[in-house]
């Protein structure tokens, strides 16, 4: 584990979207946080690992995660609520940029089920 690591994500699943050159991992915060501008440190073995810097991390809602009817104004779209109530559950969605050889090589990794480490600094290239 890096010096610097300041949280740990767990991954659930991971997705690219080639045309914005952007690869999302979805999952849950485990422990710590997630730094601004910091990295995913994805850890292939004892030996090994890859640093990615995370350009942006939100919450997101999946439609089955919503206990119940949510009330919408479709004349008034300010006016609609959704309380942390009404959610199960929530996840993090980090999403990483970069050159499409990067997208498609954290591709590769099949990311998912695993836990990805936090850290404030990346490789020392």
């Amino acid at each position: 584990m890096a010096k610097d690591t300041v949280g740990v994500f767990e991954a659930i699943d991971s997705f690219a979207i080639l045309t914005r050159n952007e690869f999302y991992i979805i999952g849950r915060l485990k422990e710590g946080y997630i730094p601004e501008n910091g990295y995913a440190q994805i850890v292939l073995n004892s030996s090994l690992s890859f640093a990615y810097q995370i350009n942006s991390a939100e919450q997101i809602i999946q439609s089955d995660d919503i206990k119940g009817p949510v009330t919408f104004d479709v004349n008034n779209p300010n006016n609609s609520e959704l309380s942390v109530e009404d959610i199960k559950s929530s996840y993090t969605l980090l999403t990483i940029s970069g050159e499409k050889v990067e997208i498609l090589e954290l591709l590769s990794l099949n990311i998912g089920s695993e836990d990805i480490l936090l850290s404030l600094t990346g490789p020392d290239w």
